[in-house]
């Protein structure tokens, strides 16, 4: 799965930063996103973190525990998207 995309015109180290899913469970994320790039994970690199296709949410945190962003999704929607959807953090709350 694609996390997320970087848009900005730096590097975004990612050493310290998170990923967590709506049941607690998380991932700890490593290694660097440069402008322009995303990030992917997949394979045992997820951890313990799960997306559910009848709803759920899934956070983005950084080093220093702050919420970067978030996505949260439900049964519906994604009874009505198209295949291999992928969640894009912008950052830009």
């Amino acid at each position: 799965m694609d996390i997320t995309d970087n848009r900005g015109a730096e590097d975004v180290e990612l050493n310290g930063w998170k990923l967590m899913d709506g049941q607690g469970r998380s991932t700890a994320l490593k290694g660097k996103i440069k402008s322009g790039d995303s990030k992917k994970i997949e394979g045992t690199v997820k951890g313990t973190i799960k997306l559910s296709n009848k709803g759920g949410s899934l956070m983005l945190f950084d080093k220093s525990e702050n919420i970067v962003d978030h996505a949260t999704w439900t049964e519906f929607q994604m009874k009505h998207v198209p295949e291999n959807v992928a969640f894009l953090f912008d950052n830009k709350n």
